[in-house]
C-alpha cells in the first residue's frame, strides 16, 4: 500500500508576524544610531513594559484618565493608529461624567515651545493649519507624518481644548533627558497656573516610562505635591507577544501593567515597524505635509514588500508550490493619458475598461490588463490587499465586472477572502460594523459637502450596505435564509457603487470568518449546544475552489454567514474600542 505524502504544518499568523517584525528590525539598526545614553534610556523603558498584571478595558482606563491630575501617553510618531488612539481618548474622556466643567490641556512633542505664539494664533482662528505649521517649522523641527497631528490638532481646536507645545532642541550629550527636563519645567508651570486642569501629554513612548518625564515633573512638583498621574504607553511589543501567547491579541487591547499604568494595543509590532521604515526609506507622500505639493519619490520597494506578504499569505494557506502571478504596479506616464489608453497600455480587455475606471472612481485597487495592478495608496494594508489578490488569482478567482445579482454576490465573496487573507498580515486591521457605518453615515451627511467622495459614500451605505446587513441579520435571527430578499436596485447601481458596497459587505464578512478560524466560539456557545462555525481547514478549502460561486452565489454568500453564526465578536462597535 502506497503511503501517503505527509503535508508539511502550515506556520500559523503569530510565527508569520515575527519573522517579519524579526526581518523589519534588522533594517531598523540601519537607521538609528546606537548610544550608551540610548540604551540605557531604551532598557528603563523596556523594563516598565516586560510583562502585565491583569487584563483591562477601554471603560476602566477612561474612568482613571478622567480622575488624574496628568496623563502621559506614549506616542510612536510614524505610525497613524497612535494618534488615533489620543483622539479616540480625548473624546471618551471629555465624554466622562466627572469631566464636567472640569478645562482640559493637551500637551504635544510634534511642536516646539519657543513657537507657542503661532499655535495660539492657529487655535484663535487668524491662520489656516498649514499657514501654522509652515510659520512653526513642522518640517524642520518635526518633519514625521502630520496627518495624525492634525486629527488631534482639529479636535482640540474644535472642542476648544488648548494645546501647548513642549518640544525643544537639544545639543546636550543626552538630548533625550535634556528634552524630558525641557518638557518637565512647562508641564509644572502649567500645573501651578491651572491646578484643576487635566494635562494630557502625548509624547514619544520612550519619554513615558517612569524614571523618564514623570519622575522629572514629581520632581519639580516636590515631596508632598507629586501630581496623580497615569501613564499609557502604547503598542509595546512585548506586551503584544504576551497576548498572542494567551491567544487573546484579538480580544483585549487594553491591560493594566501596574496601578495606574495601562498599556494599549491597536496596532501590531509588523504595523508600527513597517510605519517608521516606510517613512525613514521615503514612502511618506509630501502632501501629508502640503496638500499643493507634489508627491516625493517613493523609494521603498511596494513590490518587494507585496512578493513576500504573498508568498507568508500562500504559506498560511497551505499552498506548497505557490508561483506568483506576473504583476507591475500601474501607473499613469502623463497627465493627458485617459483609462483606457492606460488599459490597452496593460493589455486590458476593452469590453473591462468601464469597470477599471469603475474601480479607480471607487478608490479600489484594480487588475490592469493580465499583469498591471493600480494602487491608490502604499499603506501595510494597501500591500497586503495586493499581496491577497494575487494570491486569488492564482487560485483562479476573479472580480466580477457585471451589473448582474451573481456579480453581486460573487464579488461580496471574492472581497470577503481577500479581507480574510489581508488579516493574515495585519491581524489588528478592522472594519466598521454596523453601528459604526450608521453613525458614520449620519456625521457625512451633516456635513453637506457636494461632490465629494466619502459624501457619495454615505449614500452607498445608507441605500445599499446599511439594508443589506439589516435584512441579512433578521434571516439569521430567525434561521431562515428566505427572509433575505436581495433589492435589484442593490446590483444595478453604478459599477463605482456597487464596487464600495461589496467591498464594505465583504469586509464584514471577511471579519466574521477571521474570528472564525482563529478564535472560534465560546464554551457558552459550545455547552449551548451552538456550533456553527468554520475552522481554518474549512475556509481553506473554500478559498483553494473558485468554484463554489459558479451554481449560486447568493446561496454561496447566505451559506457562509448561517454556516458562522455562532460566532461571536468580541465588540460590536468599534467607536467603543481603541
Amino acid at each position: 500500500m502506497k503511503k501517503k505524502k505527509r503535508r508539511p504544518n502550515r506556520p500559523s499568523i503569530i510565527a508569520l508576524q515575527r519573522g517579519m517584525v524579526k526581518r523589519l528590525k534588522r533594517r531598523m539598526k540601519r537607521y538609528i544610531t546606537q548610544t550608551p545614553e540610548l540604551e540605557k534610556y531604551y532598557q528603563e523603558y523596556r523594563a516598565d513594559v516586560a510583562t502585565f498584571d491583569v487584563h483591562s478595558y477601554p471603560e476602566e482606563l477612561v474612568q482613571q484618565v478622567a480622575k488624574a491630575d496628568i496623563v502621559y501617553v506614549g506616542d510612536f510618531h510614524t505610525l497613524l493608529p497612535a494618534q488615533k488612539f489620543l483622539v479616540r481618548l480625548i473624546d471618551m474622556v471629555q465624554s466622562h461624567p466627572t469631566m464636567k466643567g472640569r478645562k482640559m490641556v493637551v500637551a504635544l512633542e510634534a511642536f516646539h515651545s519657543s513657537k507657542q505664539k503661532h499655535i495660539d494664533a492657529w487655535q484663535a482662528g487668524e491662520c489656516t493649519f498649514f499657514e501654522f505649521l509652515e510659520r512653526a517649522n513642522y518640517r524642520r523641527n518635526w518633519g514625521f507624518p502630520v496627518k495624525g497631528y492634525q486629527r488631534i490638532s482639529d479636535l482640540c481646536q474644535d472642542r476648544g481644548i488648548p494645546i501647548m507645545g513642549i518640544n525643544s532642541t537639544s545639543r546636550s550629550d543626552d538630548p533625550l533627558r535634556s528634552r524630558d527636563r525641557h518638557a518637565a519645567k512647562l508641564l509644572h508651570r502649567v500645573r501651578k497656573e491651572q491646578p484643576d486642569a487635566l494635562i494630557l501629554v502625548f509624547i514619544g513612548d520612550l519619554h513615558v516610562a517612569e524614571e523618564h518625564l514623570p519622575k522629572d515633573v514629581a520632581d519639580l512638583c516636590g515631596t508632598g505635591h507629586v501630581p496623580n498621574s497615569v501613564i499609557v504607553y502604547t503598542n509595546p511589543e512585548t506586551i503584544y507577544w504576551s497576548l498572542t501567547e494567551q491567544k487573546l491579541e484579538y480580544m483585549v487591547n487594553v491591560v493594566k501593567l501596574a496601578h495606574n499604568r495601562f498599556a494599549v494595543i491597536n496596532a501590531t509590532p509588523l504595523a508600527k515597524y513597517e510605519s517608521y521604515l516606510r517613512f525613514v526609506e521615503g514612502v511618506v507622500d509630501d502632501r501629508d505635509f502640503d496638500p499643493v505639493d507634489e508627491p516625493g519619490p517613493l523609494t521603498f520597494d511596494i513590490e518587494e514588500q507585496t512578493i513576500d506578504f504573498a508568498h507568508r499569505i500562500a504559506a498560511y494557506l497551505g499552498l506548497d508550490a505557490f508561483e506568483l502571478p506576473e504583476f507591475e504596479l500601474a501607473t499613469w506616464d502623463s497627465e493627458e493619458e485617459t483609462v483606457g489608453e492606460m488599459s490597452r497600455r496593460y493589455g486590458a480587455d476593452h469590453r473591462r475598461v468601464s469597470g477599471i475606471i469603475a474601480a479607480l472612481q471607487s478608490r479600489q485597487p484594480a487588475f490592469i490588463g493580465p499583469y498591471g495592478i493600480y494602487l491608490h495608496d502604499f499603506s501595510l494594508n494597501d500591500a497586503a490587499d495586493l499581496a491577497a489578490r494575487l494570491v486569488l488569482r492564482y487560485l483562479g478567482w476573479e472580480k466580477p465586472f457585471d451589473r448582474t445579482r451573481s456579480a453581486y454576490f460573487a464579488d461580496i465573496v471574492y472581497e470577503a477572502f481577500v479581507y480574510f487573507a489581508t488579516k493574515v498580515i495585519n491581524p489588528k486591521r478592522t472594519c466598521k460594523r454596523e453601528q459604526d457605518l450608521a453613525d458614520w453615515t449620519s456625521r457625512e451627511r451633516m456635513k453637506r459637502l457636494p461632490g465629494k467622495l466619502s459624501r457619495q459614500l454615505a449614500g452607498v451605505v445608507g441605500s445599499q450596505v446599511g439594508p443589506h446587513l439589516e435584512l441579512l441579520h433578521k434571516a439569521l435571527k430567525a434561521d431562515e435564509p428566505g427572509l433575505f430578499k436581495a433589492s435589484r436596485r442593490w446590483w444595478q447601481s453604478p459599477l463605482c457603487s456597487r464596487f464600495q458596497a461589496t467591498r464594505l459587505l465583504g469586509a464584514r464578512l471577511g471579519e466574521r470568518l477571521f474570528y472564525s478560524v482563529q478564535i472560534g466560539l465560546p464554551k457558552k456557545q459550545v455547552l449551548g449546544g451552538n456550533r456553527r462555525r468554520l475552522t481554518r481547514s474549512q475556509a481553506t478549502r473554500l478559498l483553494l475552489n473558485p468554484d463554489i460561486l459558479c451554481a449560486d452565489p447568493r446561496a454561496c454568500y447566505l451559506q457562509l454567514w448561517f454556516d458562522m453564526a455562532d460566532v461571536v465578536e468580541h465588540h460590536q462597535e468599534r467607536a467603543k474600542w481603541f
